[in-house]
């Protein structure tokens, strides 16, 4: 028996809404579908429309007229030329594109298209190279009118402000519907609406930038990441004085900058949409009045990571109306009235768990070659993230909790730790995290010009050379290590930043080692707004199990963030050199193997259950833990990583019962053998605190964990072991 969701969307015979060519396509019973239709225009008298799910068989909103090719026949194409064809044909037809095309310098498609369903089967792209002014995919020109466009990822060679062309430009299409695409690194934009385009439904889209922005193009801007232009002037506008366009469950993700969208002329509505990007002064809705005013109705959106959320300074006094958002901005001019078409809108609680999920925003629908277009999730509202999420611990176990989520039939537990490897040994560790160079430690003739932003410039020539003072001394720390930068201003050494900075692309640093051993660096990018900045090296490979996940050929690919370069020497020395700018060095380390890898073991629970007992653990590690909730056909995202430790007797007992140590309160006292040296060190072998002549270690402001303990006898013996301390 289906339900009316269901029953809106699709006649639900198995389990995927399954359609062809808009229809369904199991052979229906017309007398049972009689009361159904009726019930429908009851729902339609009264204003009334079920909830959205994550394939729609037709359009809500201002686009909602676009019916594409209809019942059509089918052409497929897999390159430009027939992509071509089959777009300017006359009549209307259902268009299936079955492999990736590539459009180069002068290819993009410019054209009139009427009454044509694009599509794409699963995964298939359309990529432009063309990083110039005449680069582009897809220009749909004044005149086209009723167009659907759906499941394609829109690529591009990364922004480039050469007032060159968007990946999808609509500067004409009325009745336009697009629909769970995907749109990366355009030259001038992702996706942008202007001239005459009008009537416009924007659903289950995605839009992000994986490419560094280029500078120095003739617009001016040196970061183009703009994704979504409406309107190209505070002139442009079509036929009815405003642009309507319904902008539904899209996801503004990592790389987006601005024109989340930018709108001038408009009436907008925003429906259940979610922000995330990573670019520190991001900013979502940009509006202008224009000639003719613009409204805004944001309603149940998530702007969970962007900076500023709306700007309406650029001409006029904009409307704007946020309704039910989380992190939302403030309304501001007149109040905008809520769009009279049928729609239903999202809990924005559910928001990110339906955008995000592996059937959300994005080319995720399955299409066939007979037409055939469905989602592995069915037509079911999405499942929320377990909230209320805590744990206990035991000696040898931990139990997870949570709270029921509606529509769960199971859940899933994730536990995680650190494994480490015990054969670890650190032979040499660079440590510039807590180390300064000031009046006070330096030498009087010190080769060092100070600035008055408080850091010190170092003159190397071009050969490499230790970092020494004036007279000939190594300056502390960074002994061993071979630098090369071959301008002034290119090495500066902090008291400001407390780390070494590297100001350039092809700054080096060679490193003495032996082949085998494991070299890892920590650093930052010395701008946090640049995504493509790094290290090479030379005389080692990369070690992909202790590199960072968010590092990829060497570039860390999140603005601002730090990261872990882990290389093996193939050679007794190697030599890293910075990539795309400027880096901060926070570690070297030489070691003889990888200190850990994370090791995730996933639990399974009934939806009866709400707390999970994992056991078999081991007594006085860190273990992470997350849930998320499950469904036949659906799981939702993890709820947020937490860590626990395995609680029990702390302290340490040898193996033979020769030694051992006892936490007595605030102290570590070591029980069986006469100690002369006790000596604390964490699992990168950095030391944290000593005693002399003492039996006891006094371990306030330590925090709780496993730690590795040294203890030097009288009698010239050294003992070591782990060491938990636990309150």
């Amino acid at each position: 028996m289906c339900n009316l969701t269901e029953l809106m969307c699709v006649i639900k015979t198995g389990t995927n809404s399954s359609f062809k060519n808009g229809k369904a396509t199991k052979q229906i019973n017309m007398r049972f579908l009689k009361p159904f239709y009726l019930l429908l225009f009851i729902l339609a008298a009264n204003n009334i429309a079920p909830a959205q799910d994550y394939y729609m068989s037709s359009p809500i909103g201002f686009g909602r007229n676009a019916t594409g090719g209809g019942n059509s026949s089918i052409v497929t194409v897999n390159t430009r030329s027939a992509l071509v064809n089959a777009l300017k044909a006359s009549g209307s037809a259902i268009i299936i594109v079955t492999g990736n095309i590539s459009f180069g310098e002068n290819e993009v498609i410019s054209e009139v298209v009427t009454n044509k369903t694009l599509l794409g089967l699963k995964g298939v792209k359309l990529i432009t190279t063309a990083q110039t002014a005449n680069g582009g995919i897809l220009n749909l020109k004044e005149g086209s009118n009723n167009v659907i466009i759906r499941n394609l990822i829109f690529e591009g060679p990364g922004a480039y402000d050469v007032d060159g062309r968007d990946l999808l430009s609509n500067v004409g299409c009325n009745n336009l519907w697009v629909d769970h695409c995907e749109f990366y690194d355009g030259v001038d934009g992702n996706f942008d609406n202007t001239k005459k385009s009008d009537n416009i439904t924007i659903s289950w889209c995605r839009f992000g930038y994986n490419k560094p922005a280029k500078a120095g193009g003739s617009g001016g801007s040196d970061d183009h990441r703009f994704s979504n232009l409406v309107g190209g002037s505070s002139s442009d506008y079509p036929g009815d004085g405003h642009y309507s366009i319904t902008f539904q469950y899209c996801y503004w993700g990592d790389g987006c900058r601005q024109r989340m969208p930018r709108a001038r002329n408009a009436e907008l509505h925003m429906l259940n949409c979610y922000y995330n990007t990573n670019v520190s002064d991001a900013l979502a809705i940009g509006l202008e009045d224009g000639t003719k005013g613009t409204t805004c109705y944001v309603e149940g959106t998530n702007f969970k990571k962007v900076k500023r959320v709306v700007d309406r300074s650029y001409g006029g006094d904009p409307d704007v109306t946020f309704v039910n958002c989380l992190s939302g901005g403030t309304s501001a001019g007149n109040v905008v009235t809520k769009p009279t078409y049928q729609y239903a809108a999202l809990d924005v609680t559910q928001v990110e768990a339906a955008v995000t999920s592996s059937c959300g925003a994005g080319a995720t629908l399955d299409v066939t070659l007979t037409g055939e277009i469905s989602s592995p999730c069915g037509s079911q509202p999405p499942l929320t993230i377990p909230t209320n999420v805590n744990a206990t611990s035991a000696a040898n176990s931990i139990t997870v909790s949570w709270s029921p989520v509606e529509n769960a039939t199971g859940y899933k537990v994730k536990v995680c730790y650190d494994d480490k490897d015990e054969n670890n040994s650190i032979i040499k560790q660079w440590d510039f995290t807590n180390w300064t160079i000031n009046e006070d430690n330096a030498d009087a003739n010190l080769i060092i010009d100070e600035k008055n932003t408080g850091r010190f410039n170092y003159n190397p020539s071009t050969k490499s050379e230790e970092l020494k003072f004036a007279n000939g001394k190594v300056i502390p720390d960074t002994e061993g290590l071979l630098f090369t930068a071959a301008e002034t201003d290119k090495l500066r050494l902090g008291f400001a930043t407390q780390l070494v900075y590297l100001n350039g692309t092809g700054i080096k640093i060679k490193i003495p080692c032996q082949t085998g051993y494991y070299i890892t660096i920590e650093g930052m990018s010395g701008n946090a707004s640049k995504t493509d900045r790094g290290f090479s090296a030379t005389g080692a490979t990369v070690d992909t199990k202790g590199t960072s996940s968010n590092i990829s050929s060497g570039i860390i690919t999140e603005a601002g963030a730090s990261g872990t370069w882990s290389y093996v020497a193939t050679a007794d020395a190697v030599e890293i050199t910075t990539i795309g700018g400027g880096m901060n060095i926070q570690k070297i380390t030489i070691s003889t193997g990888v200190a850990s890898s994370t090791v995730c073991n996933e639990y399974e629970v009934t939806s009866t259950e709400t707390s999970k007992l994992i056991d078999g653990l081991t007594e006085g590690v860190e273990y992470t833990y997350q849930v998320k909730a499950l469904r036949d056909d659906y799981e939702s995202d993890y709820s947020a990583s937490q860590t626990i430790i395995t609680s029990g007797t702390s302290g340490y007992q040898h193996p033979q019962a020769e030694w051992y140590i006892v936490q007595e309160g605030n102290r570590f006292r070591v029980e069986g053998i006469e100690a002369d040296k006790i000596i604390l060190f964490d699992f990168t072998g950095k030391q944290i605190i000593s005693s002399v002549n003492s039996q006891t270690i006094d371990i306030t402001g330590i925090d709780n964990g496993l730690y590795i303990i040294s203890v030097e006898t009288k009698t010239n013996r050294t003992e070591t072991g782990k060491v938990l301390k636990y309150n």
